[in-house]
């Protein structure tokens, strides 16, 4: 077995199938074939299942996925940390994100290191928590914020800082007018449009709140509380751009708050340029979050 091999399972895996990943690589089919067979041969058994529309992981080859993803992203590591002992620090670093936090996070952070820090590339995209743990496993990115995740062996994770949980809705609506702040016990009998992940931050409240709607994002939801479908309970950093706009206001709900958390593989050494990431992270937490820092 060795790091080719590897490079080329992962292009066909990826692509679906070997014509594709043969464009892709800018290498002759037959020699993905080969390449496919010798490793084949070297492991013991079937990495694909061949069909007339492509291939499919057998369950090996998902093992095996997994595992040569770490390796490569590993050898990518060790290759710019030591490019770095020579000159600046270089690598690229894939970085994903809840949206809540992207509108704010990614403007000034890549300003950051093209000013600061040129020789590091920043990859930058959006997903749920459990969806970003799952793409760390995999090692299809380096890093990724979550929300409150449980402790996990195969994991690194740090709590980066907390963040309040705030009521939107709109600026002219009487119940934003007369509150400072929004006592939970008012929750449950309100119209919510709940953004995923935070009901369960909602504790004994939890089995009370019946929301009319579940939301990924905080466009949706702008555009349900400007329809009068209700109000929205989000992360503060959510309402951040939108409390800008005369239309709506947002409302701290008493003593609630999430924890934001980086997290890498526990699997996988982390790289200068990916150390450097998270140093920037740690550093500006708060004035993203509109929390306090842990």
């Amino acid at each position: 077995m060795n790091l080719r091999q590897l490079r080329y399972f992962v292009a066909i895996a990826d692509a679906g199938s070997f014509t594709s990943a043969a464009l892709v690589l800018h290498v002759a089919q037959s020699a993905l074939s080969r390449h496919m067979k010798l490793l084949e041969d070297t492991l013991g058994g079937e990495l694909f299942e061949r069909g007339t529309r492509g291939v499919v992981l057998t369950e090996s080859g998902q093992a095996l996925l997994t595992e040569a993803r770490m390796v490569l992203a590993r050898v990518e590591d060790i290759r710019t940390d030591i490019s770095a002992m020579h000159g600046e620090v270089r690598g690229t670093v894939k970085l994903a994100m809840p949206s809540s936090l992207s509108h704010l996070l990614c403007v000034p952070m890549v300003q950051h290191f093209f000013d600061v820090m040129p020789g590091i590339t920043l990859q930058l995209s959006e997903g749920t928590s459990q969806d970003l743990l799952g793409r760390i496993r995999d090692a299809t990115i380096d890093v990724g914020i979550v929300t409150e995740c449980p402790p996990d062996k195969y994991l690194n994770i740090e709590v980066l800082g907390h963040e309040p949980l705030v009521l939107m809705g709109l600026a002219c609506d009487p119940l934003m007018q007369n509150r400072t702040m929004v006592e939970p016990a008012l929750l449950p009998t309100l119209p919510l449009i709940m953004a995923n992940g935070v009901k369960v931050m909602l504790g004994e409240l939890s089995s009370a709140v019946k929301p009319v709607v579940y939301v990924e994002t905080i466009t949706i939801a702008k555009a349900l509380i400007f329809a009068g479908r209700g109000y929205a309970v989000v992360p503060a950093s959510s309402a951040c751009n939108s409390t800008a706009s005369d239309s709506f206001a947002a409302r701290p709900i008493t003593g609630m708050q999430l924890t934001r958390m980086v997290v890498t593989s526990a699997g996988r050494p982390v790289g200068r340029a990916t150390r450097e990431v998270i140093r920037y992270l740690r550093q500006n937490a708060e004035k993203y979050m509109g929390g306090s820092t842990a």
